[in-house]
């Protein structure tokens, strides 16, 4: 042993005397490895619905977990366009005035004095009255209330009253228009009229046809046979009054001013349809228009009532106007939406009143004729309702496209396929619910698309009734709701097209409501178990690829990627991956040079009574180079998973979970050269 080291002191010695070092000296250098985890991803079918509220899951212990699509999508109402409606409808109507009012007509008066018909006696004399014969021709006073009349029926009383103390004979007497020399009363000369000393005789006249002016005049005989040789007096204010009275006038014509007249009054009803009757309606549109001529040669007022016309305030349709003489007033509602008809029973007839009124001249003289109108003409355009309350004929109602799109699409966008069959459990139902009460048939046509036309599938929905204020559901499986279904590839469908018709009130009730023109209220609703069997499936997700210490790792050899899968899904699944570059590009794939029959593929899982046991795999992968250095620089990692039930092609079916997952761990054996310097 002492020798040995002896041996050792000696032979380090003399290197230290007689070795020179090199002047470059490489230093050694050796493998390293770094062991990285790199993902550990979980794909739950929980985290896939849990966003959308129309992806439930079965709470029975039976099927605890079960997914299920269950979703209710509201389409467009159907609602009344402008089939139930009132045709146009117009009438015409004209009214006299019936009578002619004037002022009171005091007696006309006139004075024919002794002094004017008799030689030498005058007033106040006291004498013997001599025998007298003259003709007499004397106005009488002015009126003051008319211009002129003309009479249809009526009298003129004629009293004659004799202020002499001697009898008096009037042989022959007329009464006439001083103006025009027409005769309003006549007695022939034969036809005396015999008034006593001191008395007075009343004679009644049929004025019928005539013509009377303010300025009268008598014409006539007087003749006395005096006192017989007696004196008498002769009264200080001597002579004779003659007064007209004008009565029980009936007149044609009058110039005079005039007072307020008796209204004329023109109500009727107009029948607007045979088969329609309402007790109450809405109108969503409409028109009307009235015009109302005045023939009066004086203004008037005419007020216009349509009794069951309700105007949007809430207030029976009334108007007023004053309408100018021989003129023509046009009163129009242009629209009548929001306006109501009602009624007290069932009717298709309308009730209108005018009321016309000659307003009061203010002493101006105004020709009325009693000839003379108002006439009105009204005209209501096609009236189309809205709410209803009655009874309408059986209406066909052509409804436009209902469309609604479902969220299958998210579906769509979450998992691929070639072919998709589901269970018999899978049901679609189109909700049918009235909106009115009234009994309806409903006929339709419902398109089931996917966006591909070729694949477009429809069902006919004929002849189902909907009864008065109910609902009607109809199963799509009645309709071979299943093969259609089935028949889709590639995506589900996602949008539902309805249109057809109704029958509204098919039965001709009386007791109908349709409020604000709603009819039905359709909605879709699914009912889908996530129950079937797939092929080619495909699930598509993007991982972030986090390295900490990549820009500390240098000269990288290689990295053997060790993928571990776990599978609970009811399917075979397959797997790859793309490798993204920082400009998102695809560097290479998972395995390498994936293709349909180079990828990582995991067993469906095995069921026992009370467990499930999660397939799996485990995949080792090297990349050396290129390739490793591409995958220490990227950033992202698309991963696809492909599926298949085990019963695709047998018609069997698995039931999706929530508790069902598939999950991907990847860690990374990095071997790289390490320097001593380094």
């Amino acid at each position: 042993m002492k020798k040995n080291n002896y041996i050792l002191i000696v032979f380090v010695a003399f290197l230290g005397g007689c070795f020179d070092m090199p002047k470059d000296v490489v230093a050694p250098s050796w493998d390293a490895n770094l062991k990285l985890p790199l993902t550990n991803y979980s794909y739950t079918l929980l985290d896939a619905i849990k966003d959308d509220s129309a992806l439930i899951y079965s709470k029975n212990p039976e099927n605890y977990g079960l997914i299920y699509y269950n979703k209710t999508d509201s389409l467009e109402k159907i609602k009344l366009g402008r089939e139930v409606s009132v045709d146009q409808f117009s009438f015409a109507t004209s009214e006299q005035l019936g009578e002619i009012k004037i002022n009171d007509i005091p007696p006309i008066v006139m004075e024919i004095r002794v002094e004017d018909w008799t030689d030498n006696v005058k007033s106040g004399m006291y004498l013997v009255f001599p025998e007298n014969t003259s003709v007499v021709l004397s106005p009488f006073a002015s009126n003051n209330q008319f211009s002129e009349v003309i009479v249809n029926e009526g009298y003129m009383d004629i009293n004659i009253k004799n202020n002499l103390p001697v009898d008096l004979e009037l042989r022959g007497m007329l009464i006439r228009n001083a103006v025009t020399q027409s005769t309003i009363i006549e007695k022939y000369i034969d036809d005396i009229v015999y008034v006593s000393a001191n008395g007075e005789v009343n004679l009644p006249f049929n004025i019928a046809g005539k013509t009377i002016t303010d300025s009268l005049e008598y014409y006539g005989i007087f003749h006395t046979d005096g006192s017989n040789g007696v004196l008498c007096q002769i009264p200080y204010v001597a002579g004779t009054e003659i007064k007209a009275s004008l009565r029980d006038l009936s007149l044609e014509s009058v110039l005079a001013p005039i007072p307020d007249q008796d209204p004329i009054i023109i109500s009727d009803a107009v029948e607007f349809d045979d088969s329609n009757k309402i007790l109450n309606a809405v109108i969503d549109e409409g028109s009307f228009n009235v015009s109302i001529r005045n023939d009066f040669s004086t203004e008037i007022n005419v007020q216009l009532i349509v009794d069951q016309l309700i105007n949007s305030s809430g207030q029976q349709y009334s108007v007023s106007r004053n309408i100018p003489a021989k003129s023509n007033v046009v009163i129009s509602e242009s629209s009548l939406k929001n306006w109501q008809l009602k009624f007290n029973s069932l009717s298709n007839s309308v009730n209108y009143t005018a009321n016309a009124r000659i307003l009061n001249s203010n002493g101006k003289d105004v020709r009325i004729n009693i000839s003379d109108n108002v006439t009105i003409n009204g005209s209501f355009s096609r009236i189309v309702l809205g709410s209803i309350e009655g009874q309408i004929k059986p209406t066909r109602v052509v409804f436009p496209e209902k469309r609604i799109h479902s969220n299958f699409d998210k579906l769509n966008e979450k998992i691929d396929f070639s072919q998709l069959n589901f269970s018999d459990n899978s049901d679609i139902y189109i909700n049918l619910t009235s909106d009115a009460a009234v009994d309806i048939i409903f006929n339709g046509n419902l398109v089931i698309s996917n966006g591909n036309l070729s694949q477009n599938k429809s069902i006919n929905l004929n002849n189902i009734l909907i009864n008065t204020n109910n609902s009607t559901k109809i199963s799509l499986k009645d309709y071979g709701l299943l093969n259609i279904l089935n028949s889709f590839s590639g995506d589900l469908p996602t949008d539902f097209i309805l249109t057809g018709n109704a029958l509204v009130n098919p039965y001709y009730r009386s007791d109908i409501v349709i409020p604000n023109k709603n009819l039905i209220t359709p909605s879709i609703t699914y009912d889908i178990p996530f129950e079937f069997n797939i092929s080619g499936g495909n699930i598509t997700d993007t991982l972030d690829i986090d390295i900490d210490s990549k820009d500390d790792i240098d000269k990288l050899k290689s990295i053997e990627l060790v993928l571990e899968l776990k599978n609970t899904i009811p399917a075979e699944v397959s797997f790859y991956s793309e490798i993204i570059g920082q400009y998102g590009n695809v560097l290479f794939t998972i395995p390498l040079n994936s293709s349909e029959s180079n990828r990582i593929s995991v067993p469906a899982p095995t069921y026992s009574s009370e467990n499930v046991t999660p397939g799996t795999s485990r995949q080792s992968i090297i990349l050396t180079e290129q390739n490793a250095d591409d995958f220490i620089s990227s950033s992202k990692m698309v991963v696809h998973f492909q599926f298949q039930t085990k019963g695709a092609t047998a018609g069997e079916l698995a039931k999706f979970k929530i508790s069902d997952f598939i999950q991907l761990k990847m860690s990374g054996n990095l071997t790289y050269r390490v320097n001593e310097d380094d």
